[in-house]
């Protein structure tokens, strides 16, 4: 008598993602072959099989691309940082010519570091770590993206293994099967959440006049680099300011209605910090990008007139001193 015993090949198919052809994951031929029951792998093997053949094809289709990605990337960044260093350093600026060194040591040390330094970097290396991160940031999603249906695959495999083991009788090998789902589980990617429906919400700044400012409308302030606070109810009426060696002023601001808020302001009012109230909630630009919010075509001021209190003057959608500027979402 014969007992059956399932083999598992992962085989590469074509599939389709947006317009690019890849050649990857997709189907397990189960193909039954006859063994004597004494040949059968034990719970432990199979699952060091299913593991050995899942990583090995992960690692072909996804990982060791996005390795040499992610290399080729970092390397740009470091002659670029390189080249800044050597403008900096001839034009005896001290301040950037050290963060960049010390940037240039924190990438080539550990790429996945924080920087050490809470204080807002220069603009040469702001501009430079925005471009970089935005980019890696999107090599991180692509790489998820490319993994999930592999996770999902590897899940569905375990699950049906689960089953045959269960019926069999077999509860402790199921068992550890159950567990190696519960670990895949907490490693696969996760789809790419959608934005969130908000509502519109009202903010009074003092010394400020702001505009409506929603998903799609452009992002207007001092520089074309922003830093974006989240504001929590918790903040509502909270004063914010940075030292006055820094130039700036004071900002003032209560949630006046419900809803998501949203300050925009230039990079040096905005760099964040581990003090205070901006731990933990400074978020980017290309994050804020990634929740979908776009750039689009720049309106006539008169576009954007109106106002706190519901005017429609479009000279009041300017600032009315040399604030910040900001801007509020739904």
């Amino acid at each position: 008598m014969c007992a059956t015993h399932r083999s598992t090949v992962w085989k590469s198919a074509p599939f389709t993602i947006g317009c690019r052809t890849l050649v990857a994951i997709a189907a397990l031929t189960l193909a039954p072959t006859c063994l004597t029951r004494a040949n059968d792998p034990t719970p432990a093997q199979r699952l060091g099989e299913l593991h050995t053949q899942f990583t090995e094809t992960l690692d072909r289709e996804v990982l060791t691309a996005h390795a040499a990605a992610a290399a080729k990337l970092r390397a740009s960044y470091i002659t670029a940082l390189e080249q800044a260093l050597a403008a900096s350093t001839k034009a005896a600026n001290l301040g950037d010519s050290l963060a960049l060194r010390d940037e240039i040591k924190r990438i080539n040390a550990d790429p996945a570091a924080k920087p050490a330094s809470t204080e807002p970097p220069p603009p040469t290396l702001a501009q430079l770590r925005e471009k970089y991160e935005g980019a890696l940031a999107r090599l991180e999603s692509d790489k998820d993206k490319k993994s999930q249906p592999y996770y999902a695959m590897y899940a569905t495999v375990l699950s049906n293994y689960l089953k045959d083991l269960t019926k069999k009788g077999d509860l402790d090998g199921a068992s550890s099967v159950q567990e190696r789902l519960k670990e895949v589980a907490q490693k696969q990617p996760a789809d790419a959440p959608k934005p969130a429906e908000s509502r519109q919400a009202k903010v009074e700044i003092e010394n400020v006049q702001m505009a409506p400012f929603r998903k799609g409308e452009p992002i207007h302030g001092d520089t074309d680099k922003f830093t974006w606070e989240d504001v929590p109810e918790r903040f509502a009426g909270y004063q914010f300011s940075r030292d006055k060696t820094r130039y700036v002023g004071v900002l003032r601001f209560k949630v006046t209605s419900d809803g998501t808020v949203y300050l925009g302001c230039s990079d040096r009012w905005g760099g964040g910090g581990n003090d205070g109230p901006w731990k933990n909630e400074v978020i980017t630009q290309s994050k804020m990008k990634s929740d979908g919010w776009k750039s689009v075509k720049a309106q006539q001021p008169g576009a954007m007139a109106e106002t706190m209190d519901g005017s429609s003057s479009p000279g009041n959608a300017r600032r009315a001193n040399p604030l910040p500027s900001a801007r509020k979402s739904t």
